[in-house]
């Protein structure tokens, strides 16, 4: 559910739980709560896969049909102007971004703090084919602005800015009378992968994030609307992010439909909801571009799990990929400027000091390299796999300083 050390789980099998309860406590800084989107029973808590291919400990609630809420679930309005309590509670009601890799929210406002001037509201989405946060953006427009205000108390910075691309005319036109004074609308031509935090604040504000660095190292923090939405229902009624918005379309269905899902629910029982035109070839959770192909649908859907597509037949036939032919489209189209040609060479051979030598931590997995390569190479795919490979070599080589250490 989100980035960081898995949370620790507060119930056990036989347990009642309400909607809303908590039942699992985050663990560490970058850690996030979880909380029981319906009533019902606790099944099971066994290692289950997860829309990335990996397998992780989840809690298995049985629904009773009631969604019986939580009766300590209560407003809080001693955060309206206490930024320690509020970020007390964002991380108490397991708010993380929902637009992205899931980064706990609370951790994001600390990392701001003192070092963010400006503030920025994402409402770009530039995925193709998801409108979940266009149409939050239209149903609560009062909690976002109301979460607005707050996020910019909470981080205390000057100013904000709601960036919007020009193709969601609707949002724009509702929420420009309604902005105050320290808020500002940034509206953006559309295009992708534009919706990512570095290149949301260079089309917004100018500036450029360093190779490795962070938006608060250049005065700025961003958070995804439906995130700010999040804050400010947390505020008002104690809701904690047990449910959120998600566009279900793709050829293999009558007609996209948008659905609010409770998290956890597998995405098999969401496409239940939709009427089918055929049976899908292939399922991505999250979106066409960065989304990851499903093998199992009975995978839960997640905090930033934003868009489900079910394609048919001819969207999915397979291509043979074939070699590297030296074009350069991938690193002319990269919007990191990294080159992807050499990156997937590295991979291949697991030469982990050249990854790091040529920024592959930048890269964003937008797939616009994969997009448009000629050759179909899975440059997406071995991207994230180098990734994971960085990832353990670090893990291990901090394992390796902290035994010497106890040595000593």
């Amino acid at each position: 559910m989100h980035i960081g050390a898995p949370s620790r789980p507060l119930v056990e099998v036989g347990t009642q739980v309400k909607r809303g309860e908590k039942i699992a406590e985050a663990q560490g800084g970058i850690s996030a709560c979880l909380h029981s989107p319906v009533s019902g029973t606790v099944s099971a808590i066994e290692p289950h896969l997860t829309a990335s291919g990996s397998r992780t400990d989840c809690i298995v609630i049985d629904s009773d049909g009631l969604n019986t809420p939580d009766p300590s679930l209560r407003p809080h309005p001693e955060c309206e102007h206490d930024p320690d309590a509020l970020i007390a509670l964002v991380r108490e009601a397991g708010i993380t971004g929902m637009g992205g890799a899931g980064f706990p929210t609370a951790a994001k406002i600390l990392s701001a703090r003192g070092k963010a001037d400006t503030v920025l509201f994402n409402g770009a989405e530039c995925e193709p084919g998801i409108v979940s946060d266009f149409c939050s953006m239209l149903d609560n427009s009062p909690q976002l602005l109301h979460g607005m205000e707050l996020l910019l108390m909470a981080c205390g910075a000057e100013k904000g800015v709601l960036a919007i691309e020009e193709n969601k005319s609707e949002a724009i036109s509702l929420l420009s009378p309604l902005l105050p004074e320290r808020i500002t609308l940034r509206v953006l031509p559309t295009a992708y992968p534009q919706g990512g935090e570095k290149q949301l604040i260079y089309r917004s504000l100018g500036r450029e994030v360093p190779s490795g660095g962070l938006p608060a190292d250049v005065g700025c923090a961003v958070f995804n609307v439906e995130t700010v939405i999040a804050v400010a229902e947390a505020v008002e009624s104690g809701k904690p992010l047990i449910e959120r918005y998600c566009t279900v379309t793709g050829t293999a269905l009558q007609k996209p439909k948008l659905v609010k899902i409770a998290i956890g629910t597998p995405v098999e029982h969401i496409l239940r909801s939709v009427d089918p035109l055929c049976e899908p070839r292939k399922v991505i959770a999250g979106g066409v571009m960065m989304g990851s192909s499903l093998f199992d649908l009975s995978v839960p859907a997640e905090k930033g799990t934003n868009g489900i597509f079910a394609m048919a037949l001819d969207d999915t036939r397979f291509r043979e990929q074939s070699v590297c032919i030296r074009c350069g489209r991938c690193a002319e189209n990269c919007p990191m400027g990294l080159m992807p040609n050499y990156l997937y060479m590295f991979v291949k051979k697991n030469a982990l000091d050249k990854l790091r030598a040529y920024h592959l931590n930048d890269c964003l997995d937008c797939g616009v390299c994969a997009y448009g390569c000629p050759a179909r190479l899975p440059l997406n795919q071995s991207f994230r796999l180098g990734k994971a490979k960085l990832r353990a070599d670090d893990a291990a080589r901090r394992a390796r300083e902290q035994a010497e250490k106890e040595a000593r």
